[in-house]
């Protein structure tokens, strides 16, 4: 197909009356229309991966350019400098509190697998029903949680091979369930730097069942004609017809200050995707305010349910090294209707933000902490909340900006809060909890890491009026992070989204340091923790179990179904070989699973039964040639 079809273009005018704090300087955009053919429709019931091995394979994610981690790193230097760290401080920033109530825990398991796919950029998406879909870099799990079970496993190049000629690099996935549509969207990229063709993959599921039928669909990452460019950290959301799809332009080659093109807006009929006809789209592009492009555009999606026609966008000055300036970007209609604008106001705050530092870990490593950009953010009841990285200035740590745009309609404003105490937080998201109308509720999540602590995940509770909770530990890292040479990714952001029928919970995907295994050597990287959490305790909740799988039983289930996953946990007292492998009943070796170097502590191993007719099998664990395992497993 030809890269793109135009339909309409058009200039903006600039606006003739801008919120409180706005500059009267000017603003433009530009609108170009495009139509995508679905390229396949895949159905996920008939992926196979038999036994859903992990083959680990050490990869180096592309990320742009090396000049662009130098200048960034450039930037860290003069944050360190300026701010130096100080540990005589006090959590408390002007008119912030504590006293909320913590979070509850409803459930905590372990998520997907790390691949040596750098970083872990976790994703997550809950439908009504209670399905989970969880993305990294590498791959995405889908859950039914209320059935504690794993469905299925795939790779992101799994999950798109019906697609052609696209990249074989993929990586940055978003998800998303759709309370209105009852539908899922999955998102990632193919290609970057390094390939001379790119792509925005896009999956609209043609159910509430994620498991099955999806219609697919690829979006040039090299939309314009005058220019050479690759898409990087995209972004959805949806409003009450629409999906909308944020990403950044850059140019191949150069410093980060010169790679940088502009930031986009992909506005499409959400409706075309999920009955999979043409995708009918508009870009926005040429997006400047004063001049200049605005940088990292995040996409505001509804509170505790869909909104619409309009959609707000949130940006800053995500580079400097202190500021106050925010920008409120929004779209004021649908791309059918011509009258649509785009327009932006640029909005002071009551408290500065800037780049944040390196995290800490233990043994002198760091953690690489990005921008200071706008991570997360919802609208509820005429209100923005939103969460970014920063530098806390008084004490040189890296930390959240949490902050709450009021008066949307006539005046808007921002007040704004540092959140930390004696760790350096990183990759905040945000979720509306409330169960009452005008309840400014959310539950903040984020990583966390010191000097004498290792990679782990936090959260904490909004109840309203500059009221927070302390934080809670949701999973504490057991090792450092070192996989590359120098400060290591901590990922580009995690993933949260309410359970939309129950109010007041949310689930969260973060990351935290563990140890894996390959053959004889071990590495130190990072893993996904699922999380269900709820704003507060109640009779539901209170009945709640944790997944049995993993809650230290031998095997569960057991019996187990056809083409159903069996989780066995077992302990080693000291570093050995360790082989994993199913028998018949009349002790012929069915499948050896996985052979590797394994050191002491607990452990859990899970495989589907999908090659295994009815019947009863033995999985066993031998270390050398002792055998330290040995279950039953019935298969009906």
């Amino acid at each position: 197909m030809n890269k793109f079809i135009v339909l309409l273009t058009g200039l903006l005018c600039p606006l003739l009356t801008l919120g409180q704090g706005a500059s009267p300087q000017g603003q433009t955009a530009t609108r170009t229309g495009y139509v995508f053919p679905r390229h396949a429709v895949i159905d996920q019931t008939n992926h196979h991966q038999p036994w859903a091995l992990n083959i680990l394979t050490l990869e180096k994610m592309v990320v742009g350019n090396k000049k662009y981690g130098k200048g960034l790193d450039e930037i860290k230097e003069k944050v360190a400098q300026r701010y130096p760290r100080k540990q005589d401080f006090s959590p408390v920033k002007g008119s912030v509190t504590f006293n909320a109530d913590t979070p509850v825990v409803l459930r905590n398991f372990q998520g997907n697998a790390f691949n040596f796919g750098v970083p872990n950029d976790n994703t997550v998406a809950i439908s009504n029903d209670g399905m989970l879909i969880s993305a990294i870099n590498s791959n995405l799990y889908i859950y039914d949680v209320d059935q504690d079970s794993l469905l299925k496993t795939m790779s992101l190049n799994a999950f798109a091979d019906t697609l052609d000629t696209i990249s074989s690099h993929q990586y940055d996935p978003r998800v998303l369930y759709d309370p209105e549509a009852d539908r899922f969207v999955f998102v990632h990229l193919a290609g970057a730097s390094s390939d001379t063709l790119t792509n925005i993959i896009v999956g609209f599921s043609t159910s509430s069942d994620p498991t099955a039928m999806w219609n697919m669909y690829k979006i040039p990452g090299d939309p314009l004609p005058t220019d050479t460019n690759w898409t990087d950290f995209p972004a959805i959301a949806v409003t009450d017809d629409e999906l909308f799809i944020t990403a950044n332009l850059l140019s191949y080659g150069g410093t980060w200050q010169e790679s940088f093109e502009q930031s986009v807006i992909w506005q499409i009929d959400k409706y075309s995707g999920y009955q999979g006809f043409d995708l009918d789209a508009v870009m926005w592009h040429d997006i400047h305010y004063d001049g200049k492009p605005i940088r990292n555009l995040t996409p505001v999606p509804g509170g505790n349910q869909t909104f619409g026609p309009n959609m707000y966008f949130l940006s800053n000055r995500n580079f400097a090294l202190q500021n106050d300036t925010f920008f409120l970007v929004e779209l004021t209609g649908t791309h059918h209707d011509p009258n649509t604008q785009l327009t932006v106001r640029e909005l002071t705050a009551d408290f500065t933000y800037g780049a944040p530092p390196h995290a800490v870990q233990p043994f002198n490593r760091e953690l690489q902490t990005n921008d200071a950009r706008v991570l997360g953010a919802f609208y509820q009841d005429g209100m923005i909340q939103f969460t970014g990285n920063t530098v806390d200035t008084l004490d040189g740590f890296a930390t959240i900006y949490h902050g709450k745009i009021f008066d949307l309609n006539a005046q808007p404003y921002i007040q704004g809060n540092i959140l930390r105490d004696t760790l350096d937080y990183g990759y905040p998201e945000i979720s509306y909890t409330g169960t009452d109308p005008g309840s400014h509720h959310a539950i903040i999540t984020f990583n966390h890491s010191g000097v004498n602590t290792y990679p782990g995940s936090s959260a904490m509770f909004y109840q309203g009026n500059n009221n927070y909770s302390p934080r809670i530990t949701l999973k504490e890292g057991s090792t450092v992070v070192n996989i590359m040479s120098g400060s290591d990714r901590w990922g580009d952001f995690t993933g949260s989204q309410p359970r939309y029928n129950h109010p007041g919970r949310v689930w969260v995907t973060t990351s935290f340091g563990h140890r894996v295994s390959s053959g004889v050597h071990s590495y130190f990287v990072q893993g996904t923790w699922v999380s269900e959490l709820s704003s507060q305790l109640d009779d539901s909740t209170t009945a709640i179990r944790s997944p049995e799988y993993i809650s230290g039983l031998k095997a569960y289930p057991n019996p187990a179904a056809q083409n159903d996953w069996v989780f066995i946990e077992f302990v080693l007292d000291e570093k050995q070989w360790t082989t994993m492998e199913v028998y018949d009943m009349q002790g012929r070796k069915i499948k050896s699973l996985r052979k590797q170097y394994m050191g002491p502590g607990k452990h859990q191993v899970s495989f589907r039964t999908e090659p295994l007719a009815k019947g009863m099998y033995l999985f066993v664990i031998k270390a050398g040639h002792k055998q330290i395992v040995s279950e039953k497993i019935v298969v009906n």
